[in-house]
Parts: structure tokens; C-alpha cells; sequence
């Protein structure tokens, strides 16, 4: 298998809200874009190092529909609407250079992101991650809800197996199956599973998941789908394909499916291809459940699109702060001794109360003026901070001339300190 190309993460995000359900039957999720913003979301995105975030609003849908005749797909107007406002402001935010962040709403909007996606990046792949495949036909649904067809309507190979859809004249299937892989399956109805392996379709079910491990069942995805690594990937993340356990609150919940940490995983591998140029998140229904249930989907949709868009289970460094300021010491510039370590600490709890000032040791600093030096000077700078709570702090820089061998202790090393320059109260 080939490595797949990385491309450097896009850090520019447009967030669109979908308040829209009526491509199934339950009540209740359409108010997950106003859950999730109201949870906090915006502002744990922005909270990601270096992420760009402009929330888009919410796309306009309709409230009132006119008939059509078109056996067992239930309210097609108002989805055809919805799905081509979508489609217009997907195709908005990815020419602004972002990447294109749909909150639903259940998965019908699929059809209008997809399309979008696809004006701007005809090249595109899609992962359809669900415990879904939604491809099933307005002949082969039993339910007549338009939230299992989305993909059926996507895909042009499809194209002939419908029939005329009034007020769907704008949405012409040009998406190819052929770019088209699944994550997650365990509730597959018979056409579907027909037509999956009539276009053989790379569909890692839950099944393979547990044989082959996350990791190997996208990297198994993205080499079928894009062997070159350089298409522009599109995720469409149903919080069903999580088990039921971690998002109880959805409408078509189904036990045996991903766990939170394979969601989050999964995401992890696609941001780091550096080419997700779309995500979706939907079917998260919080008029479904207990608060806790509610809390727990909420908090689970969250963390994946975190995930997708570069938060690091490791931690995220804060903004605008460069080195790590916590090594105080209580020495004289003037001195060539060092305190160590252990004292520095000692020290510095026990009688910060009582002192004026303190040395700061700044890692980062030091390293850029190593650089500076050719690396030639073992640097380590030093911030006289004074404490005084009633007046702003007056910095002064240090830096080393030279730095000579270990003593005996091995547990301090012995500088010459030169004074450099003197800044103004900041």
C-alpha cells in the first residue's frame, strides 16, 4: 500500500447551521445547530490552535410545502429547498477558502452539502460514515423518509433508477459512486447492501472494523477512493455510526457501533491528509433522552468535529505565548552561580510572598538565541519580573556570554551574565 500524500491542514473554517428534519419523523432535530452552538461549540473551535472560525448562520428553510406526486418520499419540496440553499452557501464557504462545516439536521441535507461540495471540487471523495448506508431508492425505502436516499440522489450511476422528481430540477447527479466509501455500516437494508457490491463500494461494516482496527479501515478507504492522496475529502458524520451508548440521543440509534475513541481516531487520520475540505454532523436529536443522554451525544458530535478539524488529544498550546515561564530563581545577575532545580522551587513557594522579584528562566528564548549564536552559547535568558501588584511588571533581559563545563555536583552549571538591554514598563 502506498503512502498517502499530506498536505499542510487547512486552519480556515465556515460553520453552517441546518435547522431542518423533515427528511424523517421525529420531532427534535432541528434545534441541534442551536444545541450545539449554545453548548459551547464556536468557542471550543476557536479555542484549537490557529483555527480561523466564522459561523455562516443558519441557511433559510422553508415552512410550507406544495403536493407532488412522487410514491413514498415524503415531503420532497421542503427537502429540494432546503438542500439547494445548502448546496449555494456550501459552495460560498468553500470559495472563501474555508472549510465547509454543516451542522444539522438530519442526513437528507447530505444532498445539498455533497452537491455544493462537488460544484467547487469535481475531484472530491466522500465517507459516508453511518450506521446507515442511505442509498436506498423512493422504490426500494420501506420508511418513504428522505434521510435514507441522500446518496442515492448523489450518485449519477443511480441516475436511472428514479423517477421524474418535481422541484429537483437544480440537484443533477454528477457524483460518481466510484468516489464514494462507508465507515461503520451495521443496519443495511437489502438493495443497499445489492448495490454496494454492484459498484463495489468500500464499505468497512462494523464487522471489519472489529477485525481490522480504525486505523487500517480508512487508510483501507482513502488508498481504494484516492491512491494518489491528493483529492479533497468530504466526511458526512451521521452520530448514529457512534454506538447508542455514547449518542443515545438520535432518531435511528443501533447498538454495536464505533466508539467514541474510534469516532475521534478516525477523524484524527483524515485531518492529518491535511485535504478535509467538508464535514457534516447530523442526526443529533436533543428532544430525545434524559439531560444526561442529551449531554452525552452533544458532547460526543462535539469532540468529533474537533477531532476532524486539528484539537490534539495531547493538548493544545495557548495563543500568543511562545515559552514556558516557570523556573523561578532567586540569584544575581551579577553572580555566576545558578541555584538548582530543586531549590529553585523550594524557594520560590516558600518566600514569594516576601520578595520583590524573581528571575524567570524562558525556554523558548533561549533556543532562538542559541540559533542566533550558530548554536556556539548554551543561552539561557533570564526575566527579572517584579511582583508588585500595583504596578505593571518591568522586564529585563538577560542572556549568557559564554557557558563553561558542569562542576562537580553536575547539578548547576556556572554562567557569565551580560546585560543586553533595559525595556520599558509594559
Amino acid at each position: 500500500m502506498s503512502q498517502q500524500t499530506k498536505c499542510q491542514p487547512l486552519k480556515r473554517v465556515g460553520l453552517i447551521g441546518v435547522p431542518f428534519e423533515k427528511g424523517q419523523k421525529k420531532y427534535g432535530v432541528s434545534i441541534a445547530p442551536a444545541a450545539l452552538r449554545s453548548a459551547g461549540l464556536i468557542e471550543r473551535l476557536k479555542d484549537i490552535d490557529g483555527l480561523d472560525v466564522k459561523d455562516y448562520g443558519d441557511i433559510e428553510v422553508p415552512s410550507s410545502e406544495r403536493p407532488v406526486d412522487v410514491d413514498n418520499m415524503a415531503h420532497l419540496p421542503l427537502v429540494s429547498a432546503c438542500n439547494k440553499n445548502l448546496s449555494d452557501k456550501v459552495s460560498q464557504v468553500l470559495k472563501d477558502g474555508r472549510v465547509a462545516v454543516t451542522i444539522g439536521g438530519d442526513h437528507s441535507i447530505g444532498v445539498g452539502t455533497v452537491d455544493g461540495h462537488y460544484k467547487v471540487n469535481e475531484n472530491m471523495i466522500l465517507i459516508w460514515v453511518d450506521a446507515h448506508a442511505d442509498i436506498n431508492t423512493n422504490k426500494t425505502s420501506e420508511s418513504g423518509s428522505v434521510h435514507g436516499m441522500p446518496v442515492a440522489l448523489l450518485v449519477k450511476e443511480l441516475s436511472d433508477y428514479w423517477p421524474y422528481l418535481p422541484t429537483m430540477d437544480w440537484q443533477v447527479p454528477k457524483f460518481s459512486i466510484k468516489n464514494l466509501g462507508y465507515i461503520g455500516l451495521r443496519s443495511v437494508d437489502k438493495y443497499e447492501r445489492l448495490a454496494i457490491e454492484k459498484y463495489d463500494v468500500p464499505a468497512f461494516a462494523m464487522e471489519d472494523i472489529e477485525d481490522y482496527g480504525i486505523h487500517k479501515s480508512i487508510d483501507h478507504v482513502l488508498q481504494r477512493l484516492d491512491p494518489k492522496g491528493n483529492k479533497p475529502i468530504h466526511v458526512s458524520f451521521d452520530i448514529d455510526s457512534l454506538d447508542s451508548l455514547e449518542a443515545p440521543s438520535t432518531g435511528t440509534p443501533v447498538r454495536g457501533g464505533l466508539t467514541l475513541r474510534e469516532a475521534i481516531k478516525l477523524m484524527e487520520i483524515i485531518h492529518a491528509t491535511g485535504r478535509l475540505r467538508a464535514f457534516d454532523l447530523v442526526e443529533i436529536n436533543p428532544a430525545l433522552g434524559n439531560d444526561s443522554d442529551r449531554k452525552r451525544t452533544i458532547e460526543a458530535g462535539m469532540s468529533v468535529m474537533m477531532a476532524a478539524l486539528g484539537f490534539s488529544r495531547r493538548g493544545m498550546t495557548p495563543r500568543g505565548i511562545l515559552a514556558l515561564n516557570c523556573i523561578f530563581c532567586e540569584t544575581d545577575p551579577k553572580q555566576n552561580d545558578m541555584i538548582d532545580v530543586e531549590k529553585v522551587f523550594e524557594e520560590y513557594f516558600s518566600k514569594l510572598p516576601n520578595n520583590q522579584s524573581k528571575y524567570v528562566i524562558n525556554e523558548g528564548i533561549s533556543k532562538m538565541i542559541s540559533r542566533y549564536f550558530d548554536g556556539k552559547v548554551n543561552a539561557f535568558p533570564l526575566f527579572k519580573v517584579s511582583i508588585n501588584i500595583d504596578r505593571k511588571p518591568v522586564k529585563i533581559p538577560w542572556t549568557l556570554d559564554k557557558a563553561d563545563k558542569l562542576n562537580e555536583t553536575k547539578l548547576k552549571k556556572r554562567y557569565q551574565y551580560v546585560k543586553m538591554e533595559t525595556t520599558k514598563n509594559e
